[in-house]
């Protein structure tokens, strides 16, 4: 044939140089599939059917007419179930919650007194990336849906929201009872504390989005220094809204530190014995681990191990202390 043979893009076009030529090309039949002359490169090899310009075959999908529970191409699949929607922070916080549910007992002086607390490092043991953890928490934190309690020796508790309003609530129920076996000289101020803890959940509690809060804000809060609103409307049997902080302050719910008067702390009713319990373990731990002859010992032997100084399981401190890296 008298044609020339051009090279573009990796394709190769061929270009007859008459009609003569052009005739004779397409009445021949090399191989098994044969382009027509004027389709190059991928047109070349969709087969006979690109030659002609038929419309091409549409691409099948997978398990597509299969009675074998495939979708059809029509058909938007879900294959992400919805707890994968969550964040790796919100799925290690419901893990940790169902693990040391019984462990994170804060027995104060009445039984039942449960409180869920998780601490950062054993979030830390669960996910890696520690900076993404600490952004999970802070959008949880003003999104509400969790509360961070900051001790004075360093501490930093969580609590989902739903576990913090269940302490609350235990400790109320705990001034019920006391109000019961008490004087008449002692029923008005036991109410006073109910009432506080009732509107301190209502008002004052959406707000700690931070551990801490301005007290002038509060204060103004708990003074309904509002038009629309009365004192006596918002908060029952209170006179003032320094009264009202204080039967807070009494009940556990938030404290003052020596250092900064002008803030108020959130913190949780009968911590103390937790905090005690939390350190203490970690030395226990520690020490049982280095009295060992080999400084080891199987998890599962100290995960089921009593402790003597924590009224916390093993396995909280545990995940505690491999999130702290210790």
């Amino acid at each position: 044939l008298n044609s020339a043979r051009v090279r573009t893009d990796g394709d190769v076009r061929v270009q007859p140089a008459d009609a003569e030529a052009m005739r004779r090309l397409e009445g021949t039949k090399v191989g098994r599939y044969q382009p027509t002359p004027w389709k190059t490169g991928r047109a070349a090899k969709r087969g006979p059917g690109a030659a002609t310009g038929a419309a091409p075959a549409p691409k099948r999908t997978r398990k597509e007419d299969t009675g074998d529970g495939g979708t059809s191409a029509g058909q938007s699949q879900t294959l992400v179930p919805e707890t994968a929607q969550q964040s790796e922070t919100e799925r290690a916080l419901q893990v940790l919650r169902q693990e040391f549910r019984r462990g994170t007992a804060v027995t104060g002086t009445h039984d039942g007194f449960l409180c869920s607390v998780v601490l950062p490092s054993q979030i830390y043991s669960l996910v890696l990336d520690r900076t993404q953890v600490d952004r999970d928490v802070q959008q949880l934190l003003w999104a509400g849906k969790l509360k961070m309690i900051q001790t004075d020796a360093g501490e930093r508790l969580l609590l989902l929201l739903e576990d913090y309003v269940r302490a609350v609530q235990a400790m109320r129920k705990k001034l019920v009872l006391e109000e019961q076996q008490s004087p008449a000289s002692h029923v008005r101020r036991l109410r006073k504390q109910q009432h506080a803890l009732d509107w301190f959940v209502a008002n004052a509690l959406p707000l700690f989005r931070e551990p801490c809060l301005p007290l002038e804000q509060l204060d103004n809060l708990a003074g309904c220094r509002r038009a629309d609103v009365s004192l006596a409307e918002a908060v029952p049997m209170h006179h003032s809204g320094k009264e009202l902080l204080a039967d807070l302050e009494l009940c556990g719910v938030i404290v003052r530190r020596i250092e900064d008067s002008t803030l108020l702390w959130l913190a949780i009713p009968h911590v103390g014995k937790l905090l005690t319990s939390i350190a203490r373990g970690r030395h226990e731990v520690l020490q049982l681990i280095a009295r060992r002859k080999f400084k080891d010992v199987k998890l599962d032997d100290l995960n089921k191990r009593k402790l003597r100084s924590s009224i916390l399981s093993a396995q909280f401190h545990v995940r505690d202390l491999a999130g702290r890296g210790e």
